[in-house]
């Protein structure tokens, strides 16, 4: 998971860098709710700041995600604590914890690199102009996944298995 994580965000940052090929040398960076542009910066400004953001927050979800099995067991909290974190069950439920935060930020990942893609792709229009309704898809479906990842992870924990 570790390889495949830092595959992806090294992509991410690569894709941003390639992407703000063809951006002008003043970006639109912020949009208003209707999409209009209220915000510029540089591009050399814009293309940092989006790289720093492309690495520091899925590599921070990351990092949380594989703190958690280094944490003392009284930080950690799961329904039936003590059946899933029994020493026979520990480094699996970790795993499956660490694995899960895994998701979560290469999720975070492609959210932020079709945001950039999508202020690329304004700022090819004059006046630039965000699209919404892509914005609000891709926001939307991770939200839902992260819904759904987290009703399956804490089914599997409210369930003990009795052998």
């Amino acid at each position: 998971m570790r390889t495949l994580f830092f595959l992806l965000l090294a992509l991410g940052v690569g894709f941003v860098w390639w992407s703000s090929g063809v951006l002008p040398s003043t970006v639109a960076a912020h949009f208003a709710v209707d999409g209009a542009a209220d915000g510029f910066m540089p591009r050399g400004q814009y293309v940092a700041f989006m790289i720093g953001l492309v690495i520091a927050v899925p590599t921070l979800v990351f990092g949380i995600a594989r703190l958690a099995s280094r944490l003392p067991l009284r930080f950690i909290n799961l329904p039936n604590k003590q059946y899933w974190l029994a020493p026979e069950r520990r480094a699996a439920t970790l795993a499956s914890l660490g694995a899960f935060g895994v998701w979560v930020a290469c999720g975070l990942l492609g959210v932020l690199c079709v945001a950039h893609w999508l202020v690329v792709r304004a700022n090819l229009e004059h006046p630039p102009r965000l699209e919404q309704a892509p914005l609000i898809a891709i926001v939307a479906a991770f939200l839902l996944a992260l819904f759904v990842g987290i009703a399956v992870v804490l089914r599997r924990f409210l369930r003990v298995r009795v052998p």
